[in-house]
């Protein structure tokens, strides 16, 4: 056939509905003419006539699986599951492969090409690429300065396993590779850190989050993304947005202002479902269990601690079930104090300094005799000195000095009654809680906080005016004394009396300095340390 023969063959196309299946060429088109029905100038089909063709002379017959499935060892099937449109649908790669059926290629792939809206419409139960999602397909993002077009082989690095995706080609890990860089969203660690926390159980690092590689056998480093990332809602957000955990649907902080539950999420969320377009799991976020970290059977199981509390969990609580938190959310809906739990005895509300997000119930209950029973009979049990104490690792807990250069800046050394100074021994922690009870109040309100003294204004407030407690008569002064003869005037010294009532039985009542009483302890002969009186 002639150069006008081929023309009027390509006519003839044309009339036929431009399918070159109805034309019978024996002479090959050129590159030019080719792009009219399927362009091979560049691209993967920039192949050898004989590559599709074969050795045939005839141009009317095209192989597209000697490629695809042969050298190129894709599973069509795999590749094609759940394509159901355009009808009939993707069919079965036969034995021995027809050209009929490698006609039916072109209904999709017209130009060679995947067609967006059908790629993203059969998509859509394995991971969503459509126009508004953020894998969309053909979407174009810069990986290592350059703009690479979003195709398949992006994620699906292995074209015999189309399940086998890679995420971390281009969210890699800390920079590595310089793709896409430290400092940009793609970035593992960029994208990672202050949103999703690195902890387990007990404090142990726990980075679920961070590595390189496929999916594989479900071990490797994107499997681990797809367990968040499958649906591709979970972005930069979600931290922050948690909520709607479990079925009592309560807003749960896990940001890193809690500091209970900056945690991984694997340590709550342990269930997985595997979605039917794909083959590796994600994490059921409907579901959240508590046993990782609380335990939830034996002595210090969860079940016991509510027992001694007095406030057994109303349940039902299912060890080991993956949504066994709907008994605990119903009564810690922001996962801290119970939201119908009263804690008389000690100010740990969110506005005070130890809060839920600061310290733990087992931070100050060491033993479970500290809470069970009268609290004025388990007062000594609590353990203040833990973190309150002279070590320097522990500074942290008092604005960077240690617990006596705070008190002998502000206070004598003598304020906590004890000779030569405070031993921070757990014997003494009872004495922490004769001033830090957390019960400051009367008409000292003005000077004082639950947890702070000032002496600044102590002249102003005490009945015994003029007598200069604050400075300037040593007769009295409470101001920073020294332990030297005739001793010094601590504050227990005129604050003697117990509330013995209320709340905080223990703690000293500091509305009251008794006259009948308090002098006594200089004054009345007590070893000739100030002359006698007789108090009014």
């Amino acid at each position: 056939m002639n150069r006008i023969g081929w023309v009027l063959a390509l006519a003839a196309a044309a009339c036929a509905g431009d399918n070159p299946a109805n034309v019978r060429w024996v002479t090959a088109p050129t590159q030019a003419d080719h792009a009219k029905f399927f362009p091979i100038a560049t691209g993967s089909h920039a192949l050898d006539c004989n590559a599709c063709h074969g050795s045939s002379d005839s141009f009317q017959d095209f192989d597209c699986a000697s490629c695809h499935a042969g050298t190129l060892h894709q599973d069509l099937d795999a590749m094609h599951g759940g394509v159901t449109t355009p009808a009939p649908g993707f069919q079965p790669v036969p034995t021995p492969v027809t050209p009929a059926y490698n006609r039916t290629c072109l209904v999709c792939h017209a130009n060679g090409l995947v067609d967006p809206t059908i790629a993203a419409r059969d998509h859509s139960g394995s991971f969503p690429i459509s126009a508004a999602d953020s894998h969309a397909y053909g979407k174009t993002v810069t990986v290592n300065g350059n703009a690479v077009v979003n195709g398949c082989a992006a994620c699906h690095v292995d074209p015999g396993n189309r399940a086998n995706v890679d995420c971390t080609v281009c969210h890699i890990q800390n920079g590595s590779n310089g793709v896409p860089g430290p400092t940009l969203p793609a970035d593992q660690g960029t994208a990672h850190s202050g949103r999703v926390g690195t902890t387990a159980a007990g404090g142990a690092v726990h980075n679920l989050w961070l590595g390189t590689g496929a999916v594989g056998t479900g071990s490797g480093a994107s499997a681990q993304c797809m367990k968040c990332h499958g649906g591709d809602t979970h972005g930069a957000g979600s931290v922050a947005a948690h909520g709607q955990a479990g079925p009592a649907h309560a807003v749960f902080s896990i940001d890193p202002s809690n500091a209970n539950h900056f945690v991984s999420c694997d340590q709550c969320h342990t269930s997985t479902s595997i979605p039917p377009g794909r083959k590796n799991p994600e994490f059921n976020f409907n579901d959240a269990s508590c046993d990782l970290c609380h335990a939830a059977n034996g002595p210090g199981s969860v079940l016991t601690t509510h027992e001694g509390f007095g406030a057994p969990i109303a349940g039902p609580y299912a060890v080991g079930d993956p949504n066994n938190s709907s008994a605990c959310l119903g009564c810690h809906p922001n996962g801290g104090a119970a939201a119908n739990f009263s804690h008389a005895w000690f100010p740990i509300a969110q506005a005070d300094v130890h809060n839920s997000a600061v310290t733990k119930c087992a931070d100050c209950h060491s033993t479970a005799a500290s809470y069970q029973g009268p609290p004025a009979g388990n007062v000594a049990l609590i353990a203040c000195t833990s973190c309150h104490n002279d070590d320097t690792a522990n500074t942290r807990y008092q604005n960077g000095f240690t617990i006596s250069a705070v008190h002998t800046t502000k206070l004598p050394r003598n304020i906590w009654n004890v000779p030569g100074g405070f031993d921070y021994g757990p014997s003494t922690n009872a004495q922490c809680l004769d001033c830090h009870a957390g019960n400051i109040g009367g008409d000292v309100t003005s000077w004082s906080t639950p947890l702070v003294f000032r002496l600044a204004q102590h002249d102003a407030h005490c009945r015994m005016g003029g007598n200069g407690l604050t400075g300037g008569d040593a007769t009295h002064n409470v101001n920073r004394n020294t332990d030297v003869a005739p001793g010094v005037n601590i504050c227990f010294g005129c604050h003697n009396a117990k509330a013995n009532s209320g709340a905080t039985p223990w703690a000293r009542e500091w509305s009251v300095a008794s006259p009948t009483s308090s002098c006594l302890s200089c004054h009345e002969h007590r070893n000739n340390r100030a002359p006698a009186v007789t108090c009014r």
